[in-house]
């Protein structure tokens, strides 16, 4: 009969004690303990030298087969829905995740206007949804419904129709499968990169959750987050080093210009749950487009209540 303690008692002490050790003295020991781990699972018989393996690679798979089956299940993003997208997403995960979506990023020092716009904005009420995903990033609860997404594009359309020489509406660069608010291409506009490299995109909405994405000045962003109307996209990292990354040459090899994956001001709007929700979420879009245009304001027709 197998006797597992024949097997386990022995190395199992050397290993709890190098595990401690650990803490101690990291770089001397982590060599010691991996070489422990090898001689404890070299003297495990065949069978289950062959079996541990096969649980782990199996573990692992099911993992990576249910994580890429919920991004399927978010509907579409700006990122192809198959394993190529799947792991483009996971190394920019991996590098450039921001640590806290709930923190706001820094005001630079030369940034114009150096204040944002949405002062006084009402806290929103309740619990914030649950938001996962990166490409697509979508709420998995407190959605709406479709309606709430033609809602949306009717209020851009809006704002877009009231200053005609300065926005308008087209396929997102973002997410090219639904309809954005832009700016048009001038002096102002070009002056702000972050949104210049994104064919000036303001924002756009999602059709599954009734959500929306915006870029917001990064004061206004802060106050987005500290009323609960919104959270940081999770790649949009506004670090040195990954700017400094993907602007390290102005083309990459096939000819296009180079540019981080996502604004470093775009931030994730909740779906609104009742008018109320929907006069500051308008509120919101004003702002951002004030932003992304550069004039001194921008606003809803006078007979539009966007005011909460």
């Amino acid at each position: 009969m197998l006797n597992i303690s024949d097997y386990v008692e022995g190395p199992f002490l050397d290993f709890k004690a190098l595990s401690l050790d650990v803490f101690y003295a990291p770089f001397s020991s982590t060599a010691d303990l991996l070489w422990t781990l090898a001689g404890l699972y070299a003297q495990l018989p065949l069978w289950l030298e062959i079996l541990l393996p096969l649980l782990l690679v199996r573990y692992i798979v099911n993992h990576v087969l249910a994580g890429y089956q919920a991004c399927l299940d978010l509907g579409q993003g700006g990122t192809p829905a198959n394993w190529w997208g799947g792991w483009r997403i996971q190394r920019l995960l991996f590098c450039g995740r921001l640590a806290n979506v709930f923190e706001a990023p820094h005001v630079p020092p030369g940034l114009k206007p150096y204040r944002g716009q949405l002062f006084g904005l009402p806290e929103r009420q309740g619990e914030r949804p649950t938001v996962i995903g990166c490409a697509p990033q979508r709420q998995i609860n407190q959605k709406t419904s479709v309606e709430t997404f033609d809602q949306h594009i009717e209020n851009l359309e809006k704002i877009a129709a009231t200053y005609p020489e300065l926005l308008k509406t087209e396929i997102s660069f973002l997410e090219s499968h639904t309809t954005a608010l832009k700016a048009k291409q001038t002096a102002k506009t070009d002056e702000t990169p972050t949104t210049a490299e994104f064919g000036h995109e303001i924002g756009h909405p999602h059709r599954i959750d009734g959500s929306m994405h915006m870029i917001l000045h990064p004061e206004d962003v802060k106050t987005v987050i500290e009323a609960k109307w919104g959270e940081r996209h999770p790649i949009a990292n506004t670090s040195w080093y990954w700017l400094k990354w993907f602007h390290r040459t102005k083309f990459d090899e096939n000819g296009k210009p180079r540019r981080p994956p996502v604004p470093e001001y775009l931030c994730f709007i909740y779906a609104p749950r009742n008018e109320a929700d929907m006069a500051t979420i308008k509120r919101i879009i004003a702002a951002a487009a004030w932003f992304v245009t550069g004039e001194d304001k921008i606003e809803f027709p006078a007979d539009e209540n966007y005011e909460a």
